[in-house]
């Protein structure tokens, strides 16, 4: 950004930086010698004799050591730099009492457990490098990114706000949002017109146990009590789903089909020149150095697809795993709910109670509970 440009001028408020925080290994306090002290004068010209000066009390408490004859203060653990009663700590746990709203700004932890009494507001924001639980409402237009594990106990609404977790997500209920975590998702109650994705499993079976609305992608199995409304409301859950790896599949297949077509062309090369050589009896020294060239890379590429095969081999295996994925319906299936595992699907044309899904020769079969 440009020193003049207008944005350079602006001010959020809402980055008031309340936590301070401290990565593992850092150095959070330095003392400094005391001097001798510089003498002075007073309005009167009088010379004032200097004060010396005194080592500082600031002493290391939980998660902070000292090191270098207790020259530094150094974190044992990352977290928030705390000062109290000239004791220096890094909490790795830090507990804020009360919401994210103007008074805190924006939120910032590098530990492994923040937990935050009250509820995330709208617009603001809140990123935590180790896990979260969050005891009220996540509203309209806030982001909450967690690498670790999330738990949200309040509800989680509006259309504007977006929940991220590295791991598990576990929460109450979720309203418009758009919700994702790195493992599984649990939901207490019920998804309406959400779109959550999850590398693992999602289970709603517990208070209404309900989906309607929005999408569901999931690279596991799925379970919930119902799917869909009586106004037939488009309710789509994809079980067994992992774009990424279906990608870098067929990225594979495509390297190994052009290896074959280059093999083919150097292979063609070589037995021309072996045919000029058996009548010929001996090769000039360029076309023997092409001749040598022509094997070098045949023998490389004979490698690069032994190597790509066996990434092939174990990304088909984890696309059989995504075809063993399951989706349940404990209780009532509405017309309208698309029922994909893997590249199958299926439209459910009338309402259908108890059932279980699963993939089966390339298609979605249906079988009651």
């Amino acid at each position: 950004m440009e020193k003049n440009s207008p944005a350079a001028d602006r001010i959020d408020p809402r980055e008031l930086n309340i936590i301070v925080n401290a990565r593992r290994g850092d150095r959070v306090a330095r003392k400094i010698p005391p001097g001798r002290g510089i003498p002075g004068r007073d309005v009167f010209g009088r010379e004032i004799l200097p004060v010396p000066g005194k080592w500082t009390a600031l002493r290391p408490g939980k998660g902070v050591e000292s090191i270098e004859n207790d020259t530094y203060l150094v974190a044992t653990v990352s977290g928030k730099v705390h000062i109290e009663d000239e004791v220096i700590s890094v909490f790795d746990e830090w507990e804020l009492d009360g919401s994210v709203d103007i008074s805190t700004g924006h939120i910032d932890f590098w530990g492994k457990l923040l937990t935050i009494k009250g509820s995330v507001c709208g617009g603001f924001r809140v990123s935590v490098r180790g896990d979260l639980v969050v005891e009220g409402n996540v509203e309209d237009d806030a982001a909450v990114h967690t690498r670790g594990n999330l738990v949200v106990n309040g509800l989680i609404r509006a259309r504007n706000t977006i929940l991220k977790a590295g791991g598990s997500l576990r929460c109450q209920a979720v309203e418009y949002a758009e919700i994702s975590a790195g493992r599984d998702v649990v939901v207490e109650d019920y998804l309406l017109d959400v779109t959550c994705k999850a590398g693992g499993d999602v289970s709603i079976t517990s208070g209404k146990g309900l989906v309607a609305g929005g999408r569901v992608l999931l690279g596991g199995s799925f379970a919930c009590g119902i799917s869909g409304t009586a106004a037939n409301v488009p309710t789509m859950i994809h079980a067994g789903f992992n774009p990424q790896i279906k990608e870098t599949y067929d990225s594979y297949v495509q390297d190994l089909e052009e290896y074959a077509g280059k093999r083919l062309e150097l292979q063609g090369a070589l037995e021309k020149i072996e045919i000029l050589e058996r009548k010929q009896g001996k090769l000039s020294a360029k076309t023997e150095a092409l001749k040598n060239r022509i094997i070098s890379g045949l023998a490389t590429l004979k490698k690069a697809a032994s190597e790509k095969q066996k990434n092939v081999e174990e990304l088909e295996t984890q696309l059989g795993r995504l075809r063993s994925a399951t989706i349940k319906i404990h209780q009532k299936a509405y017309p309208n709910s698309i029922i994909r595992i893997a590249n199958a699907s299926l439209v459910l044309k009338k309402e259908v109670e108890a059932v279980q899904f699963r993939f089966r020769q390339g298609q979605v079969v249906l079988s009651t509970i």
